[in-house]
């Protein structure tokens, strides 16, 4: 009697085919988030929101006038987030594969962009309270400084994050052959930025110049990000 071969369908893929699916995997999330994240920041940067040490006024009137394109932008956010965990999930086996030191950074990586994860998503929880009883805390001066203050400093911290998740992945992907040496560098830079404009985080929020330092590190990384997941791309091309 001859049996059918329900087995077929379920053999695992080749490594190579597998490795290939994760590279495009974590090249289009990449992509997508930069991307996303990119033009969130460019249409907020646009409406010249109030620094982090503005009074309820300033706030108050920022989240009424620009209250829908807030409400979109925060829309995006879901989006976001899941792109950057698909894109830590597929890129993860990929950058520590080449050696145990690699493992090791893709590691920190990893812990960064989790970190990173929380810091966004808390950042924007505080931002969403604002916006939905801006008109219920117009008594409550102090409150609205302060809850903006606290979405402040989640962004400043969601910048220590990244300096981590930039460290660790930059070292990961350079020792796999993955990026140059100068994109590396790249990477590097703008943790350390990142991680400067961290430590000075009370200066920041009482209006220190030196919080923008945060903006350079910022368009870093996505570029960091972007570049590294064309090159996550052209690999999958050049093994499929």
């Amino acid at each position: 009697m001859n049996a059918a071969h329900p087995m077929e369908s379920t053999r695992p893929l080749p490594v190579s085919t597998s490795v290939t699916r994760l590279e495009r995997s974590a090249g289009f999330a990449g992509l997508a988030f930069a991307l996303l994240v990119g033009a969130v920041n460019v249409i907020v940067g646009a409406m010249s929101p109030p620094s982090y040490n503005a009074n309820a006024g300033e706030i108050t009137a920022f989240l009424t006038e620009n209250r829908t394109v807030m409400a979109i932008v925060s829309s995006v956010v879901p989006f976001a987030v899941v792109a950057l965990f698909v894109f830590l999930a597929s890129s993860f086996p990929i950058l520590s594969k080449s050696s145990p030191e690699a493992a090791f950074w893709t590691r920190v990586g990893a812990i960064g962009i989790v970190m990173v994860e929380i810091m966004f998503i808390a950042r924007f929880m505080y931002e969403l309270v604002l916006m939905a009883n801006v008109e219920k805390l117009a008594g409550e001066p102090a409150l609205i400084e302060t809850l903006w203050q606290l979405q402040g400093a989640a962004m400043i911290f969601n910048g220590l994050a990244l300096a981590v998740a930039l460290l660790g992945l930059s070292r990961a992907a350079r020792l796999g052959g993955l990026i140059p040496g100068w994109q590396e560098a790249l990477g590097l830079g703008a943790a350390l930025a990142f991680f400067i404009a961290a430590v000075a985080s009370v200066a920041s929020l009482e209006g220190s110049q030196i919080g923008l330092l945060g903006f350079p590190a910022f368009v870093g990384w996505l570029v960091w990000l972007a570049l590294t997941s064309i090159r996550l791309l052209r690999t999958a091309d050049e093994t499929a």
